[in-house]
C-alpha cells in the first residue's frame, strides 16, 4: 500500500525550497516526501526527524528489524567502544533520563535493545518495509524526483532519497592471491595453514578488549 502523500515542508521559513523546486516538483506527483534506506542509528531518527516536520516517509531495510550494524554484528564479544551514554539519542530527554545503561561500554545486545525500544516508543518501524533490498536509485532532473526500487519490484517515488545504509553491515571478505576460502569460515592458505576470518579476528580481539576494559574498571 502506497503510504499518504502530505504537503511536505512550506515555501517560506526554515527548510523552505527554493523557487525554482516549487515550481518544479509541485507539479509532478510523488508517492512520499522522502525515502530512507536503512533502518540503523542514522536511519531511524532520520525518519524521527522527518516526520517532526511533517513529511511522509518510507524506509527500505534489508534486515529482519531495526538496528543496522547492531543488527548484523553479533559475533562473541561485540561491543561499543564509545561510552555508552554518548551513543545515545539525544532527542528525546525523557528516555535519556529512563533508560539506564547496564555498562560503561555497552555490549552488541544492550544497544540493540535500545534501539528496539527507541523504534517502539516513537512508532518508527511502521514506516519501513524489511527483508527489502534497494537495487537502484535514479534521479530525474526534469521532475526533481527519485524512484527508488526494490528487489521485490516495487518502485517509490520521493523528493528526497537519505542513504542511511552505513559502512559496516555487509561482510568484505579480502582477495588475497593464494587464500583459499573454507566452508567453516575460516581462510586457509594454499600451504594448508588456517587463518582467522575477519569476524573471528574481531571476535579476538573485541575479547582481549573487554578484559582490559574489565581489569581497568574493577
Amino acid at each position: 500500500m502506497t503510504p499518504p502523500t502530505d504537503s511536505g515542508p512550506t515555501d517560506s521559513g526554515p527548510g523552505a525550497r527554493p523557487d525554482k523546486d516549487v515550481n518544479t516538483v509541485d507539479t509532478h506527483t510523488r508517492d512520499v516526501d522522502a525515502v530512507v534506506i536503512g533502518a540503523g542509528i542514522s536511519g531511524l531518527y532520520a525518519v524521527y526527524k522527518l516526520r517532526a516536520r511533517g513529511m511522509s516517509v518510507h524506509g527500505f531495510e534489508s534486515a529482519a528489524g531495526v538496528g543496522g550494524t547492531w543488527f548484523h554484528n553479533r559475533y562473541p564479544g561485540a561491543r561499543c567502544d564509545v561510552e555508552s551514554i554518548d551513543y545515545s539519542y539525544s532527542f528525546d530527554e525523557d528516555l535519556q533520563q529512563e533508560w539506564t545503561w547496564s555498562e560503561r561500554f555497552a555490549t552488541q545486545e544492550e544497544i540493540l535493545a535500545y534501539l528496539e525500544h527507541v523504534a517502539d516508543r516513537h512508532d518508527l518501524r511502521s514506516a519501513f518495509e524489511f527483508l527489502t533490498r534497494v537495487v537502484s536509485t535514479v534521479y530525474d532532473e526534469d521532475s526533481g524526483l527519485w524512484t527508488v526500487t526494490t528487489d521485490t519490484g516495487r518502485s517509490v517515488t520521493a523528493r528526497f532519497c537519505i542513504m542511511a545504509t552505513g559502512v559496516l553491515s555487509a561482510t568484505n571478505r579480502p582477495d588475497i592471491p593464494g587464500v583459499i576460502r573454507s566452508p567453516a569460515s575460516r581462510i586457509t592458505q594454499a600451504n594448508g595453514r588456517t587463518i582467522p576470518s575477519t569476524s573471528q579476528a574481531s571476535a579476538s580481539a573485541s575479547s582481549e578488549r573487554d578484559r582490559r576494559v574489565s581489569s581497568r574498571f574493577r
